[in-house]
């Protein structure tokens, strides 16, 4: 949705749709790129939808634009840095879709009047590569590419493989992706058997984030190319904004709480209630972040976590002693 979009109320209303990840159409956190391309929004609507996002339990996905009308590969690999380095930014997760005139477009009608031309493609597979190697290791790069048939783009990138050129290339150059997605174990045990087998070791990376504090816990190989699982722990301001107390006012289940906002472990499919030694799933790592996080929010003098939990895994947090509160599983922290 449109970041201008978020308000309390709308928040509300997406929870009551059992919403758990919303992803907003950022397209760039450059204020003039943005008022180029009449988006209607700045970046301030960006880092307001965010904060009430993670403050109601949210994960955040960015979609993001490069080249666009104004941009250049120096100021696209700034914007994804920036995304990253300015704590107002921050998403758990991004999608890339790099900018494609397309027939019956006002955009298509600047690129005929020699208003826009897209920078090479070569050029964007470096910029792309930059951003893949300097990624945060909490964030996942879900998508590199919109699914445009090719036919019917007039300009910018033709190559609807690009994830695969892109990794290709890295390859080439014993380059690596610190993204979440590139690190599911699954994933990176196509290139080493030996990472499914691996000791899980655990790691808390901590970062301030939209007004509160961020640990990113995972159960990961020592060297930290494999992901077993991992757990999205928030400590919301204790001087929450006015967006946030109006928020309050609509969910009170959320008043003065920790947050999980996303608990995953990866691994091969194994029934429930059963267990392959082979496999990386259902070895209780899981249960072991959850705990972890408790701990870590009890420390920081919450009394309460609150978990925004989709309705088909209530019962697995029922099981660790949570009970539904509005639309939000709650656990008081003794």
């Amino acid at each position: 949705t449109r970041p201008d979009w978020i308000t309390p109320e709308e928040i509300v209303r997406l929870r009551e749709l059992g919403c758990t990840r919303i992803e907003l159409g950022v397209q760039s956190v450059d204020d003039a790129v943005l008022e180029r391309v009449r988006r209607g929004h700045g970046t301030d609507e960006v880092r307001r939808a965010t904060r009430l996002l993670k403050d109601a339990g949210y994960k955040t996905d960015f979609h993001l634009m490069p080249q666009l009308p104004g941009a250049t590969p120096a100021s696209d690999l700034r914007d994804l840095r920036r995304i990253f380095d300015d704590p107002g930014f921050r998403p758990d997760m991004i999608k890339i879709y790099p900018c494609t005139v397309i027939e019956g477009s006002p955009l298509h009608d600047w690129w005929r009047q020699g208003k826009y031309r897209p920078y090479p493609t070569s050029r964007l597979i470096e910029t792309l590569i930059r951003a893949k190697t300097e990624v945060p290791r909490y964030c996942r790069i879900s998508r590199l590419i919109r699914d445009i048939p090719s036919t019917s783009i007039r300009a910018g990138n033709h190559t609807t493989n690009l994830r695969q050129v892109i990794q290709t290339e890295m390859t080439e150059r014993g380059l690596a992706c610190n993204c979440l997605r590139c690190r599911e174990v699954g994933r990176a045990a196509k290139t080493d058997l030996r990472l499914i087998r691996a000791t899980p070791h655990l790691f808390d990376d901590v970062y301030a984030a939209s007004g509160g504090q961020e640990h990113f816990l995972s159960f990961e190989d020592y060297r930290r190319r494999a992901v077993f699982a991992f757990c999205r722990l928030r400590l919301p301001s204790r001087k929450p904004s006015d967006d946030t107390k109006g928020l309050w006012d609509r969910i009170p289940e959320i008043r003065d709480t920790a947050f999980i906002r996303e608990l995953h472990t990866y691994g091969h499919l194994v029934p429930i209630n059963t267990r392959d030694p082979k496999a990386a799933q259902h070895k209780g790592l899981g249960r072991r972040l959850m705990l972890t996080a408790e701990r870590i929010a009890r420390e920081a003098g919450y009394r309460r976590m609150t978990v925004i939990s989709g309705v088909g895994v209530r019962g697995y947090y029922r099981k660790l002693g949570y009970r539904l509160q509005g639309t939000y599983m709650v656990k008081k922290l003794r």
